[in-house]
């Protein structure tokens, strides 16, 4: 199956935390990932929060950074455009989210991918409007 991964739920991958094994275990039955474009800075942004508050090590930190390097090669990456820019507006006008989560919601939108996952809860409320599948992890 092809799923569109929110980072919120993609750094459960690199970082152990609630949800990280039901994660593991649902990414081995996905045949394909896609993130948004946004994806790199968020999950940079979350190793950067957790080394400043002490929950990651700089060691820890350098692995993350050098696998996910390595696995967004394999991702499919929704390109920035004017239609995800347009399917955003939308979005965030009538769902109220935040910018970076209805860029998520309308990058998994535009991506057509059967499922979308997220660990994000005001993200998840508002996809279970608009997409066929949605998981909350």
């Amino acid at each position: 199956m092809r799923a569109f991964i929110d980072t919120s739920s993609l750094v459960k991958k690199y970082i152990e935390e609630t949800g990280s094994e039901e994660f593991g275990i649902l990414l081995k039955s996905l045949s394909e990932i896609v993130v948004s474009p946004i994806t790199v800075l968020e999950l940079h942004s979350a190793i950067e929060r957790r080394l400043r508050e002490g929950a990651l090590q700089s060691s820890d930190a350098k692995w993350i950074e050098k696998e996910f390097t390595t696995d967004y090669d394999f991702f499919g990456v929704v390109e920035w455009n004017d239609e995800l820019v347009k399917e955003g507006l939308r979005i965030i006008r009538a769902y109220q989210l935040r910018v970076l989560d209805a860029i998520q919601l309308s990058a998994a939108l535009i991506s057509d991918s059967g499922l979308l996952v997220t660990s994000d809860k005001r993200l998840y409320q508002a996809a279970r409007k608009v997409m066929s599948k949605t998981r909350f992890i």
